[in-house]
């Protein structure tokens, strides 16, 4: 699997992913997460220390969880329109947000 959006937040990670659906999901992160989301909350800045990544499927760079991932050195990638279709719960993959790239291919 490989997919493509735009960086918000440079950085690369590794982890197990997380599909945020509501605030309470926020409730049952693991240290190292990877979360995928639609839409931002502000409960997200009190797990973002926990998570290792973030996609989200809104194209903007100034969306609230790009914001709070630049300010915390979190990589994020948005624009990632697919994201809640191909990427599944407990999933492990691996993010570059220097490029922007989504991949399960783990080295």
């Amino acid at each position: 699997m490989f997919i493509k959006g735009i960086p918000a937040s440079y950085g690369k990670a590794i982890g197990k992913v997380k599909i945020i659906k509501n605030d309470k999901d926020l409730e049952n992160i693991n240290t190292g997460d990877i979360i995928v989301i639609r839409k931002s909350s502000p409960l997200l800045s009190i797990v973002i220390d926990k998570i290792s990544g973030i996609i989200v499927t809104i194209n903007s760079i100034m969306f609230h969880a790009a914001i709070i991932a630049r300010e915390s050195s979190v990589p994020c990638i948005v624009g990632v329109e697919n994201a809640l279709n191909v990427l599944k719960e407990g999933l492990i993959i691996k993010i570059d947000a220097d490029k922007g790239e989504i991949t399960d291919e783990i080295e």
